[in-house]
């Protein structure tokens, strides 16, 4: 059935005129023409052939201008030929017929001006190789033909009207004959119209052609320009391969057919323009009226339509149709090849819109340029309505093309190839061409694929091209380039669906088609689509940020494609693809994961569902993108049988970041805490291991095992007390001058002391400065004569700081001892024992990312130790040698304690730590006299070696966590003692000596200055 109920007119080709005689004889030019007219037009034989002269001027009226001396009448035939211009001003001529320059050599030229007037019934310009011209212009300057008017019939004619001047014709031909010869073949010629100007008026009421495919050859060329007007009634204008329309410039109006009286489709008013070939230019704000157009409506040759510019219109009152007339499939083999292209915003309607009508036929329309519009506009309104249907493909071929802001418009429905042809409709640019910007399509009840083969394309370069209309029937839809954003429910679309390039978004759906996806292209959205397949470099990606794209059917995703899926964390919500069908994935296909719209952590107890499948799940991902939380968390993936979830789970244990034992150690008990606790969580979520490191080491708490090595450290400054206090008693070298052994009584001392030093970290614990100042006072007694025994009292405070832990604390320490020597000759024997208490304060800063405590503890400490050493005099004229030797052993007791301030502090039980000590030296003193004053300079060298818990060892625990065990920096196993000092008798029973102290060691350093007073009673 055609897509309309009224057929195309039929065409006027009007009445055929048999010649009287079929072989021409060359006559005199004075009589040729004459009986020419005479055949062609079949003229009384009684009617009078007048023809121009032009012997007095150029004056229409003078009757010396005519053979004969007479002006022609109503009833004659006026013959203008030659070389000459010939004027009308009379506003009253009326003949029956004339020809004008109708033989090879004539050029004439004919004027109507100044109000003249002509009235011919027929008339003929430019014929039988002649050159013919007539002009019409000004106010009041009419021709009026009231039969038929030939312009350029096997010759050259032009009609010019201009400048207010009117023109009205009943059937008029520009390059083409309006009659046939009999038995012949018809003349071509080139013919011209040209309306031109405000208030010039063309009337016609028969039709006209141009260049019509009667006259093989034939050119005729009408133009309307520059606010002319010129009304078509009845017929219309039809043309052939040598035409050129050009209606054109701002107020230019061209009626063909009545726009007051659309109803009137019978000859009376209605107007069609029917190309058969040329080019037909619409443009510069001119309008175009039709009862319906056919741009190529049949004949092999091609024509061409260009509707252009701002303010530029066009109306097609029942139709618009680009190639075909009617749908029909009972006409010729060959039917029609039109193009026709709305540009540059014009604009453009007709009743029902086709475009590759007939079998056979070929149709393109493009729609370009900003506000540019091709609408298929309904109308109720008239006698046979028009419904508002776009035909995309009736039973012919069609393309159409709506690119750069361009938009194509049904009131009803665009139909793509809807009978038994074939179309495309295309929006921006055609496939294998480069992407262009998109323009519209609009179609109030969708967009229909009938029973031919149509397709519908995008191949745009639009971000987001929204695609509103709905989709049914079976065709193909084409993604290509662009992102096009489906949002209508097109269920009922049956055909395909082919994504090869840019992105589809089916936010509607497309549940009865199947979805294929190409290398390169995406598809998203959060609608539905029938059976989805992803090929290899394909991507899909559901939802708006997040959302769910369901599948109607089968999903298969082959290796090499993406899923790209969104996850709000902390929340559960991701994008999703729903399958009722099954889902197939293949090895290497891959699910690209990725954050939305917030920056909270992944939770451990969160749970992402990706993709279900009612008809189960088959396959693995290969999951990438931002799957990594942390050092130790991470996304992972997996399935259960019929669902993909992605979950955060722990990959890496705490340990495995840890490089030194502290860490390693601290690490397992963390790992140890109970999952969801706030410690454990934010070492979860550190980012790196290096920031992993850091907080391990902060939260070891090997500070407390440090301070109880530097506890061990300092118990030397009792021991040195006492021994110095022994060997200034007995006279030895190096000892304070006055308190020689052979003193009596009491004698009462006292020993200052102050040091700073560092030891360095080991690779495990870290450094550890320490800062001691104190002193040691004692009394003593001689003994069995050569011997002497005493007590001592101390007091010790000291400050600590562990480099790089955040921790520093301090002691205060309280010391009871008793010592004890004698001096046998020249060997020497020291030796005591001493006990201190202290109270040992502690403060840690532990701050990483997402976690700070400010932690503090109290404990007490207890050291014992006891001591010995024996030496050997040696005098060497003015200088004392003593070599020696001492043995010490040192232990340190601290009691249980618990940090407070937060979930890192640690509870740790009591822990010892015993250290021996082993000294091997030479001291040596001398005296000598400065400004009166005796001095005694004294200097020591000594090697120290240190065994047993020299590493001393903490245990520890988080509350909830396993226990563990971390080193504190070690105690030099070697080291060397240096001290340097000079002595002087202060008073008869009183001494002073000064000195300087140094322990070097291989990662310990301490230095210090000591002050001796002793008195003797």
């Amino acid at each position: 059935m055609a897509p309309h109920s009224a057929k195309r007119p039929p065409q006027p080709k009007g009445t055929k005129y048999a010649l009287r005689k079929k072989v021409f004889v060359r006559l005199p030019k004075r009589l040729a023409l004459p009986l020419l007219l005479a055949s062609i037009w079949g003229l009384p034989a009684h009617a009078a052939d007048i023809s121009w002269s032009g012997t007095s001027g150029s004056n229409w009226s003078t009757a010396g201008n005519w053979i004969g001396g007479a002006v022609p009448g109503s009833t004659d035939t006026a013959v203008l030929n030659g070389t000459g211009s010939i004027l009308i001003a009379d506003p009253s001529v009326t003949l029956s017929a004339f020809s004008l320059a109708t033989s090879l050599a004539d050029t004439t030229r004919l004027t109507i001006s100044g109000g003249g007037r002509l009235t011919v019934a027929l008339g003929v310009i430019g014929a039988t190789g002649g050159s013919g011209n007539v002009v019409v212009s000004g106010p009041g300057s009419t021709l009026t033909n009231t039969s038929e008017m030939t312009i350029g019939r096997n010759g050259t004619g032009s009609l010019t009207v201009t400048g207010g001047a009117h023109l009205v014709s009943r059937r008029l031909a520009l390059g083409t004959p309006t009659w046939e010869v009999a038995g012949g073949t018809p003349a071509g010629g080139s013919g011209s119209l040209t309306v031109s100007g405000a208030g010039t008026l063309w009337e016609n009421t028969a039709g006209v052609d141009v260049a019509r495919n009667e006259s093989p050859g034939s050119t005729g060329a009408l133009t309307i320009s520059d606010g002319a007007t010129a009304r078509i009634r009845s017929t219309g204008i039809y043309t052939g391969a040598g035409a050129t329309l050009n209606f054109t410039g701002a107020g230019t109006r061209v009626e063909i057919g009545d726009p007051t009286d659309p109803n009137d489709l019978q000859a009376t008013s209605s107007g069609w323009l029917s190309a058969d070939g040329g080019n037909i230019q619409v443009s510069g704000g001119a309008s175009l009226y039709t009862s319906g157009t056919y741009v190529g409506a049949s004949g092999a040759w091609a024509t061409t339509m260009t509707v252009t510019g701002q303010g530029t219109s066009f109306i097609g009152e029942q139709r618009i149709y680009v190639g075909g007339q009617n749908g029909s499939r009972d006409v010729d083999p060959v039917n029609g090849n039109g193009l026709l292209t709305i540009a540059d915003g014009a604009t453009a309607w007709g009743g029902t819109v086709g475009v590759g009508m007939d079998p056979h036929s070929k149709g393109v329309a493009v729609v370009t340029g900003n506000g540019s519009q091709l609408w298929a506009k309904a109308n109720t309104a008239l006698t046979t309505p028009t419904r508002g249907n776009f035909y995309v493909g009736y039973a012919g071929d069609a393309l159409v093309v709506v690119s750069d802001g361009g938009t194509i418009k049904a009131d009803n429905e665009v139909r793509i190839a809807y009978d038994s042809g074939s179309g495309k409709l295309v929006i921006g640019a055609q496939e294998g061409q480069a992407a262009a910007a998109p323009g519209n399509v609009i179609a109030a009840n969708g967009i229909v694929f009938g029973d031919g083969a149509g397709e519908l394309v995008f191949n745009h370069t639009g971000t987001g091209l929204l695609f509103g209309s709905t989709l049914s029937g079976n065709g193909t839809l084409k993604a290509l380039a662009g992102t096009t954003i489906l949002s209508g429910d097109s269920s009922a679309f049956t055909g395909s669906t082919a994504v090869k390039g840019g992105e589809l978004r089916v936010n509607g759906s497309l549940a009865g088609s199947a979805v294929t996806v190409g290398s390169g292209a995406r598809l998203s959205g959060n609608g539905t689509v029938g059976s989805l397949s992803l090929q290899s470099g394909a991507t899909v990606a559901p939802g708006n940020s997040p959302g769910t794209l369901t599948v109607a059917g089968n999903y298969t995703q082959a290796a090499g494609s993406t899923y790209e899926a969104e996850f709000v964390p902390g929340s559960g919500t991701s994008d999703r693809i729903a399958v009722k069908g099954t889902a197939q994935i293949a090895d290497g296909a891959v699910l690209r994961v990725s954050r939305y719209g917030s920056t909270a952590p992944f939770s451990l107890t969160d749970r992402y569902t990706v993709l279900t499948a009612d008809g189960g799940v088959a396959g693995r991902y290969v999951l990438t993108g931002d799957t990594g939380i942390s050092s130790f968390y991470a996304l992972t993936t997996g399935t259960d049988g019929k669902s993909v979830y992605v979950a955060a789970q722990q990959v890496r244990a705490f340990t495995s970041a840890a490089l030194t034992a502290n860490q390693m150690t601290t690490a397992g008990a963390l790992q140890s805490l109970a999952a969801g606790g706030a410690l454990r969580t934010a070492i979860g979520y550190l980012p790196d291991d290096a920031q992993a490191r850091v907080a391990f080491d902060q939260l070891s708490g090997e500070i407390h095992a440090s301070i109880r090595g530097a506890m061990v450290e300092d118990s030397r400054f009792v021991r040195t007390a006492a021994i110095d206090r022994l060997r200034a008693a007995s006279g030895a070298p190096a000892g304070t001058p006055g308190a020689s052994a052979d003193a009596n009584g009491l004698a009462v001392w006292s020993h200052v002391y102050g040091t700073w030093g560092k030891t360095s970290g080991n690779g495990n614990a870290g450094s550890l400065s320490h800062d001691t100042g104190g002193f040691v006072g004692g009394a003593d007694l001689p003994v069995f004569d050569t011997a002497r025994a005493g007590v001592l009292l101390g007091y010790g405070h000291a400050s600590y700081d562990s480099d790089g832990r955040n921790a520093s604390g301090s002691s205060n320490g309280y010391t009871l001892g008793a010592y004890g020597g004698t001096q046998l000759g020249g060997v020497g024997v020291r030796l005591g024992t001493a006990y201190t208490w202290s109270d040992v304060s502690t403060h840690r800063d532990v701050v990483f990312s997402g976690f700070a405590n400010g932690l503090s503890a109290k404990y007490d400490a207890r050291t014992f130790q006891a001591f010995a050493e024996a030496g050997y005099r040696i005098d060497a004229g003015a200088v004392a040698l003593e070599p020696f030797a001492g043995l010490a052993h040192v232990a340190v007791r601290t009691d249980g304690f618990t940090e407070r301030g937060g979930l890192a502090a640690l509870t740790s039980d009591s822990s010892n730590t015993d250290v021996n000590f082993s000294t091997l030296g030479l001291r040596g003193s001398g005296e000598f006299n400065l400004g009166g004053r005796t001095l005694t300079a004294s200097a020591s060298l000594a090697w120290r070696h240190a065994f047993g818990d020299t590493t001393p060892q903490a245990s520890f625990r988080f509350l909830g966590s396993d226990a563990f065990g971390v080193s504190g920096v070690p105690i030099a196993k070697n080291a060397a003692l240096v001290e340097a000092g000079v002595s002087t008798q202060i008073a008869r029973n009183a001494s002073l000596r000064l000195s300087y102290t140094g322990q070097f060691g291989s990662h310990a350093r301490s230095q210090g200055l000591r002050g001796n007073l002793d008195f003797r009673f």
